[in-house]
């Protein structure tokens, strides 16, 4: 099986031909037992008239040597690197108080899964901070969280998160998993900080 992510697909300007120019991704897997049989060359030779000469980013972990050989094979390089990162349910029960808290939560349902989190400080009507959580079942996604910049490196980004936190743990999250960009090392080492840990290196080759 390989599947595409074309990036047109998702545009807002769905009356018009879009001209995005963002990289395809591609992700397939082929059953162990029919490896070295060319199964993955004929699919990605069917697949080329979807590419529209765009480049391409192959999205691999380092548990597959075989996917990261058939990258290398085609020629695409290593692009960049992003982290799977999780805070365990166990975690919940040792989430740190905030002292002298400076921020106030407004949460709202953006559809049965999806909630935004905006973060205010005190006397201001411009939000300070804001991210989104999405549901699968007792665990969540955490993902857009972006603080103010003229804010940032203040210890309101660490802030924020508890509080993101301790709402998911009052009610009834398991855990929370994310994804963030192996050069963004402010956001890793906050992320650490606040108790979640690596569990997943991803690498996209370009093509």
């Amino acid at each position: 099986v390989l599947g595409l992510l074309r990036p047109d697909d998702f545009c807002p300007d769905t009356e018009h031909d879009c001209d995005c120019e963002a990289p395809v991704e591609l992700c397939a897997f082929t059953r162990p037992s029919e490896r070295r049989k060319g199964l993955f060359t004929r699919l990605f030779e069917e697949a080329d008239s979807c590419f529209d000469d765009r480049d391409l980013l192959f999205l691999l972990d380092h548990h597959s040597p075989a996917a990261l050989a058939a990258a290398e094979h085609l020629g695409a390089e290593p692009e960049s690197e992003e982290y799977r990162m999780e805070y365990k349910f166990q975690n919940f029960e040792h989430i740190p108080a905030v002292e002298e808290p400076r921020l106030s939560l407004s949460v709202t349902a953006e559809d049965p899964s999806t909630t935004r989190y905006e973060f205010f400080l005190p006397q201001e009507t411009s939000t300070a901070a804001i991210c989104r959580t999405r549901a699968f079942g007792p665990r969540v996604c955490f993902y857009d969280f972006s603080v103010r910049e003229e804010l940032r490196r203040n210890g309101l980004g660490r802030e924020a998160l508890l509080l993101v936190l301790e709402t998911l743990r009052r009610n009834g999250c398991t855990g929370v998993f994310l994804h963030v960009s192996g050069s963004n090392l402010p956001a890793v080492c906050l992320y650490q900080k606040t108790g979640f840990r690596i569990c997943e290196t991803l690498s996209y080759y370009l093509y």
